[in-house]
């Protein structure tokens, strides 16, 4: 059974997308009017107001949507919704949806309410779209407030640029895809076949109208203003060129009665006011820089062509470390996810966060202090794009998402470029602020599924993927508690291990160049030089090796080792390497002292890497307290030589409880030691309990890895007792499931 619905403007051909569904036995609800919108209406419309309450408006075309991401829902405002969709939510039909264009108005507490529903995002060109009349035209008949105006085309314009506004500052569902009216009109059966795929329900072909695109070269009066074009460039519409003819276009001056007015100021098209690329800003005097953080999911050091990979993965990673520092020696210390940000973010270890589960319950402790928090009372405007859900992600001024999985049914997932479609638009509004700006940017491409676009897929595979003579793959489809979730995205068919490690590399290849788009921007506006830019990895990934199976659990040096490179001329040396040890709990005290930032009352377990950039230091500590706990709970003490593992509960591969590896001798740690050497496993294990036993004592809280209950999320199981039993509960069935594993806010 699926739930669908559209989200897009009135008047935006939106009916076209209800006719469709209605014609495929989707059930779209009753009665339905001609443009296929469920009624009645009222009820809908009352919880448009209800949700305008807590929508700032800041003056001009700019409006506060922040409150509606994290405030509670009201009752009132569920039970007008639900009233409205009674009939659709108590059909027994096996598929489902509404449509209504006041849906947009209320998309932010929509997709909260149905997290998991499929989302259709139809747009039209504002030029065809503000033509003819829409309910929706005065914003103010739904409480929402804007520049007061007589001129009936231009509130159009302003009611589809808050809809753009509205929809770009919502964190994306886990099922989102954007649908052009103009594709749908002009190529019909390439749109229906993605819309299949992402439906995965045949769909029928109704009648459409080529002349109903491009209306408004026709029409003689203003379709066009200048606030327009950042969104029109976003979904891809020509804007009008500087200097031709000025038919059908205006430019908008704010009106001085604005709640923040500066005086007049008038929005000019983006096109006519980027910064040339050539130019550069001077370091303002006594102005913080700003920061962006692109942290990488899933990244695995010895996949980067920067790391000594052989295949080329990451060229313009590799440029961009001849520009900064790049340390060899970075370790995530606490896997998964959710230990890891934690880490990252607050310049604690896992004592200091209590952050160790993936499934971690409830939020970061009120005592320890958030980099997003430290660096707003800075001064700083920040933003986080697809990092809501994570304890660490607490303190933001805003929480961007987008569409960040897929499936083999969906087709090829190009997750960094849905990234910088989010991104770039923020970063552009970013610059335009007085105050410096932090901006954490969470990639998911290395994370499965691995899906990248042509011509990545087969940039490094030229075999047959599905040649029966080829077994590697047996025992990967084999391993039941993640074969349903591989069979979703994997090709059907598919023997050769090879051809899903290369899916892996071009993921990061493409990645690595849409990450170039960010850079590219930065040094559009001028900005790259003064901005501190920071690639770090929040853990590596296991493909075949130490039969793990393309996850990243186990605390195999794989999964341990991730990049970082930091650049910020003037105070980081370029193209250094750096060899001495570092963790994530190193990252925000480094950040802060090269921004001349001193939280007062903030502690933190790391410190700078900057002495070691300067060649004050050599390294940090190298002996390393390791923690997981996502699939296997584990514990170790890491070394430059040694690396041992203990399991603290069966786990569902059924690997012995204690490993030793040596690291110069084995470095890819495929021959266990550990019952050959029981001397160095007891001084190991107690240099490790020596560890746990100091931290405890000077942070007076328990080592969270032994005391995690139900972490593997099945409600009153408690520890595993034997392999076989984890072997038997452990499951993920399907992307979906992992989606909301990883999003999910935890409570």
């Amino acid at each position: 059974m699926s739930l669908i619905t559209i989200i897009g403007r009135g008047h935006g051909g939106t009916r076209a997308m209800s006719h469709t569904l209605s014609a495929s036995n989707v059930y779209m609800g009753e009665p339905l009017n001609q443009s296929g919108d469920l009624l009645p209406p009222q009820a809908m419309y009352e919880a448009c107001r209800i949700m305008a309450r807590h929508v700032r408006w800041l003056g001009g075309l700019e409006w506060d949507f922040s409150a509606l991401h994290s405030m509670a829902i009201p009752h009132e405002f569920t039970a007008l919704i639900e009233r409205y969709l009674t009939t659709v939510l108590n059909s027994p039909a096996e598929h489902r949806g509404w449509k209504i264009p006041e849906t947009t108005l209320v998309f932010p507490w929509i997709v909260r309410m149905f997290p998991e529903i499929k989302y259709i995002h139809w747009v039209r060109n504002p030029r065809d779209n503000i033509l003819a009349r829409h309910l929706t035209d005065d914003l103010a008949d739904f409480g929402i407030e804007y520049p007061p105006s007589d001129d009936e085309r231009l509130r159009r314009a302003i009611s589809w640029q808050y809809q753009y506004e509205i929809v770009k500052a919502t964190p994306k569902p886990q099922h989102w895809m954007r649908v052009r009216f103009e594709d749908f009109v002009l190529q019909q059966d390439a749109t229906l076949a993605h819309l299949e795929a992402y439906l995965t329900i045949p769909l029928a072909r109704i009648p459409v109208r080529a002349e109903t695109v491009g209306r408004y070269s026709a029409d003689d009066g203003v379709s066009y203003y200048d606030f327009l074009a950042p969104g029109m460039q976003e979904y891809g519409y020509a804007i009008p060129s500087v200097g031709a003819s000025a038919i059908g276009q205006a430019s908008f001056t704010l009106p001085t009665t604005q709640p923040q007015s500066g005086g007049e100021k008038t929005i000019m098209a983006e096109s006519q006011t980027k910064t040339s690329k050539s130019a550069r800003r001077t370091r303002s005097a006594g102005r913080k820089p700003n920061i962006v953080l692109m942290a990488i999911d899933s990244i695995s050091a010895s996949h980067m062509s920067s790391y000594g990979y052989p295949r080329l993965t990451t060229p313009h990673l590799d440029h961009f470390a001849t520009q900064g520092a790049l340390f060899e020696n970075t370790f995530s210390a606490h896997v998964p996810t959710t230990s890891a940000y934690s880490s990252m973010l607050t310049g604690r270890d896992v004592f200091g966060t209590q952050v160790v589960a993936l499934r971690h319950k409830g939020p970061l402790r009120p005592e320890v202090k958030t980099l997003p928090e430290v660096l707003r009372e800075a001064g700083y405007d920040t933003t986080c794009v697809g990092f809501s859900g994570n304890p660490a992600s607490r303190g933001f001024d805003r929480y961007l998402n987008f569409a960040n999985w897929g499936s083999w049914n969906e087709g090829r997932s190009p997750k960094a470029q849905n990234l910088n479609e989010v991104a770039i638009p923020e970063l552009n509004r970013l610059v335009k602020q007085k105050q410096p700006f932090f901006l954490f940017l969470r990639h998911m491409d290395p994370h499965s599924p691995y899906l990248p676009p042509a011509p990545y897929e087969r940039m490094f595979y030229h075999g047959n993927e599905t040649d029966k003579r080829n077994k590697s793959m047996e025992p990967v489809m084999s391993f039941k508690p993640f074969r349903d979730y591989f069979a979703s995205w994997m090709p059907p068919g598919i023997t050769d291990k090879e051809y899903i490690d290369a899916q892996y590399d071009g993921a990061v290849a493409y990645m690595d160049a849409c990450i170039q788009t960010i850079f590219n921007a930065l040094e559009t506006h001028g900005i790259l030089d003064e901005t501190i830019v920071v690639i770090n990895g929040d853990h590596g990934e296991t493909l075949y090796e130490h039969e793990c199976w393309y996850d990243h659990h186990g605390m195999y040096d794989n999964v341990l080792h991730v990049p970082l490179i930091i650049r910020y001329p003037g105070k980081v040396t370029a193209g250094k390497r750096v060899k001495g040890y570092n963790q994530h709990k190193d990252l925000m005290p480094t950040i802060l002292e090269l921004a001349e930032i001193e939280p007062q009352g903030v502690e933190f377990d790391g410190r700078s890497l900057l002495p070691m950039v300067r060649g004050e230091v050599t390294s940090h500590e190298s002996e390393i307290y390791i923690t997981e706990c996502t699939w296997m709970r584990k514990h170790g003490w890491r070394t430059p030589q040694w690396k041992l593992m203990v399991a603290l509960e069966p786990d569902f591969h059924f690997k012995p409880p204690v490993e030793l590896y040596d690291l110069i001798a084995d470095p890819e740690e495929n021959n266990n030691i550990a019952d050959s050497n029981p001397d160095l496993v007891a001084t190991l294990r107690g240099r490790m309990e020596a560890w746990i036993a100091k931290r405890t004592q000077e942070t007076g809280l328990p080592n969270p890895i032994e005391n995690q209950g139900d972490w593997h999320g099945h409600t009153g199981v408690g520890a595993f007792q034997t392999s076989q039993q984890a072997y038997d509960t452990m499951h993920i069935g399907d992307p979906a499931q992992a989606a909301r594993l990883q999003a999910k806010s935890r409570d």
